[in-house]
């Protein structure tokens, strides 16, 4: 069958992204059979372009070393009065 052979050539090329939103066209026909063919090509396209945006971010984080995994901005605690002076500023 064609669709065993393309999804084993994306396979071997390593296009993870592509295949799993094929495989999901594949298993759910009704929800993008309303799409154009510029359409479905655009989701597939984009899915391969995020799986490598984020494997490319995870590969940099993991070389960066950060002290700290997860830092969140609500993890930060606003500071709401402030105690400086000019007086304790001045040298």
């Amino acid at each position: 069958m064609i669709t065993n052979q393309t999804i084993d050539k994306l396979n071997r090329m390593k296009l993870y992204g592509m295949l799993e939103v094929i495989r999901e066209q594949i298993n759910k026909p009704g929800v993008f059979s309303e799409l154009s063919f510029e359409e479905r090509l655009g989701l597939i396209i984009d899915a391969e372009w995020m799986r490598r945006e984020n494997n490319r971010m995870k590969r940099r984080l993991l070389e960066a070393k950060l002290r700290q995994e997860a830092v969140v901005l609500h993890d930060f605690t606003p500071i709401t009065t402030r105690t400086i002076t000019p007086a304790t500023t001045s040298f």
